[in-house]
């Protein structure tokens, strides 16, 4: 709100298809919390002077789904069929907005992948790599957003 010499607001909330007003207040500053199913909400602010004057502005406001993203910090490739595969677990993305890389502690590219269902298997090169912590580098797009998020962090390699 950025209004200036308001004597009066009104502020609306509606669903993303104008059929249903969410909310409605008319407080200067009020709090509302949109619903957390995704959509767009229109948001109305209309206000008047003390003396007549009125003014209105629209805003919409987006929610998206919720996007989940677990990494694990170790696992062990031992083939014993339990955390042999190391691999970042990832609600929607978009699969062309993919990018996993580790290196070891000398900073060498050892894995690299742009599809999210392949996993490390702790080997470089055809050879299993020895126990230590190596670097990785996730970058990667939720569905419904066009901007890449990076993360970085350490794996444990255990035996």
């Amino acid at each position: 709100n950025n209004s200036a010499l308001a004597a009066a607001y009104r502020w609306e909330v509606f669903d993303s298809t104008l059929q249903s007003l969410l909310f409605s207040s008319t407080a200067e500053e009020p709090n509302y919390e949109l619903p957390a199913v995704p959509g767009t909400y229109p948001v109305w602010l209309y206000v008047n002077s003390a003396h007549g004057c009125s003014d209105s502005v629209l805003h919409y406001l987006t929610v998206n789904d919720e996007f989940t993203l677990y990494i694990p910090t170790s696992f062990s490739p031992d083939n014993d069929g339990i955390n042999d595969l190391w691999f970042p677990v990832m609600g929607s993305l978009k699969s062309d907005k993919y990018q996993l890389d580790i290196y070891n502690r000398w900073g060498e590219l050892i894995f690299s992948s742009k599809d999210p269902g392949e996993g490390w298997n702790g080997s470089y090169m055809g050879e299993s790599v020895k126990p230590d912590v190596y670097a990785f580098k996730l970058r990667y797009s939720p569905e419904g957003q066009s901007e890449t998020q990076d993360v970085f962090g350490r794996i444990n390699l255990l035996k």
